[in-house]
């Protein structure tokens, strides 16, 4: 008997899929790319260098990590959709295993830079990705050009949404059907999607201000998560109410003033929420800043962290907090946070106020900060919160709202 056919082969080669799988999902954990948003992050398996070549070891090897190669794919580039098409055409059980995926031009690349008529092309193929993927559960969309041949809106009803991010920063333009989001039904019919938990758009764009934006019809509402920057403010009301009892995680960016008894009516039933970043930067000159939000912090008893900025509230926003919160950030970029610090000194001696938070976070433009700041002064009062038990701290860039991360998608 020939001595190599009777050598058993190696142990590698007999573990168990199940294992292999395990021991492969760790590699791009530690050697891919990640998708971070603002309020959820995935870890991109696709660009994992060695899954392709663990892949081509042997047949035992192959199918695991295939599965994990193709667990959440990125594709930004045209010759990365054509070959996922391809793909999908030959192999339409490796694409089905997909679960997250990221679809857009990107700036910096080729096509991106392309002609309106060549961006239309590859965003059809962007698009018909969609059609191969029927086990998708969390999708990203950067910026996309109109399709001749999909409906965003359709295609995202056909699938079984848990994360939902539209991200198409494109600030200066004004979606007047010309864009991949037509207009503000489309908007409404993806955040209505059944199932959906976590969605994140872009209302940057400004419709036209004809645009019509009916009530949204009640739906059962499986939304814990929404991120928001927008500039349709009455997007946003209607958004906030159909998913308000839902809510526990929100973060909001505008830089335009909300109808303060719109937001009240709105904002007032997200009694539930955990987590709440509210950042309103309004140009100047204005003299409607947001600040209906103060009196509705009560409301909010079972709050855990809240970010607020100055155009939002001013520091006796302290005195109205609920007692379930563990940390305050304070977003003052404006140039004197010396005022600011003189506002909340004023507070902190008052007895009268009782400030009921463990630690606050002040979170100011640095060369403002420098400028206008007496150390001194900030020690002194740091030690005057200290003897209320609350810690005080400053802070240059904005504090991090903890992502949902891809292993709890």
């Amino acid at each position: 008997m020939d001595v190599d056919e009777a050598r058993p082969p190696p142990a590698a080669t007999r573990c168990p899929p199940e294992l292999l799988f395990r021991i492969f999902e760790e590699l791009p954990v530690l050697y891919a790319a990640e998708i971070q948003e603002d309020l959820v992050a995935w870890t991109v398996t696709s660009t994992c260098p060695y899954l392709g070549r663990l892949a081509q070891v042997c047949r035992s090897w192959r199918d695991p990590a295939q599965a994990v190669l193709f667990h959440s794919v990125s594709l930004v580039r045209r010759f990365q959709v054509e070959r996922f098409l391809k793909t999908a055409h030959a192999r339409p059980d490796l694409v089905a295993r997909t679960r997250a995926l990221h679809i857009g031009l990107e700036r910096g690349t080729p096509e991106r830079e392309a002609s309106e008529e060549e961006q239309s092309a590859i965003s059809d193929r962007f698009l018909e990705t969609l059609t191969h993927t029927p086990n998708l559960r969390h999708l990203l969309v950067t910026h996309l050009s109109p399709s001749t041949n999909w409906s965003l809106a359709d295609l995202l009803e056909r699938l079984s949404l848990e994360t939902l991010a539209l991200k198409m920063h494109q600030s200066t333009h004004t979606l007047d059907r010309s864009c991949v989001l037509a207009g503000p039904e489309d908007v409404y019919r993806a955040f209505t999607l059944p199932g959906l938990r976590h969605y994140e758009v872009n209302f940057q764009p400004r419709w036209l201000k004809n645009s019509f934006w009916p009530a949204v019809p009640p739906f059962p509402s499986c939304l814990t998560s929404i991120s928001v920057t927008v500039n349709s403010t009455q997007g946003l009301l209607r958004l906030i109410t159909a998913t308000a009892h839902t809510l526990l995680h929100v973060n909001i960016y505008t830089e335009n003033a909300v109808e303060p008894e719109g937001a009240t009516a709105a904002f007032g039933q997200m009694v539930n929420v955990r987590e709440f970043r509210f950042e309103s930067n309004i140009p100047p000159p204005s003299d409607a800043p947001n600040s209906w939000l103060q009196p509705l912090l009560p409301r909010y008893t079972q709050l855990k962290r809240l970010s607020v900025s100055e155009q939002a509230a001013s520091a006796s926003f302290l005195g109205f907090l609920p007692p379930s919160l563990e940390l305050v950030e304070f977003l003052c970029y404006g140039s004197r946070p010396d005022y600011t610090l003189a506002e909340l000194s004023e507070l902190i001696g008052d007895p009268r106020i009782k400030l009921s938070l463990p630690e606050l976070v002040l979170t100011v433009d640095e060369d403002a900060f420098e400028a206008t700041v007496d150390p001194a002064d900030l020690v002194r009062l740091q030690a005057d919160f200290a003897r209320r038990d609350i810690k005080l701290s400053t802070a240059f860039e904005q504090l991090e709202i903890p992502r949902i991360r891809f292993v709890d998608l």
